[in-house]
């Protein structure tokens, strides 16, 4: 059986990670911090996964789950770069706001 405070930890990180990165998205306006702040969010899922796993005793099962959590943030964050510069080409700018301005 795993130790109670590491698992209090984990989750704590796991909450605030995930906390500071929907606070990144929701404040801002520039594609990058969102994309940040996406990338914070997808490593607390990640780490809680293997919070999870390691609570159970499943560990290995964990870590694969947490790899392609992993995977996915990091192909979802990469969409979200494209884009940004997709708009910054056309725009001059990353806002968010400039966004309509690709339907031209």
């Amino acid at each position: 059986m795993p130790e109670m405070p590491v698992l209090y930890l984990c989750w704590f990180f796991s909450v605030m990670l995930f906390l500071c990165g929907i606070y990144c998205m929701m404040l801002s306006r520039n594609m990058l911090r969102i994309a940040i702040g996406a990338a914070l969010m997808f490593k607390a899922c990640a780490l809680a996964v293997i919070a999870c796993g390691f609570a159970s005793g499943n560990l290995a099962a964990a870590q694969e789950m947490g790899v392609a959590v992993i995977m996915i943030g990091v192909l979802s964050c990469s969409v979200i770069v494209a884009l940004a510069l997709a708009v910054r080409r056309v725009t001059g700018a990353m806002d968010i706001r400039n966004l309509d301005k690709l339907k031209d």
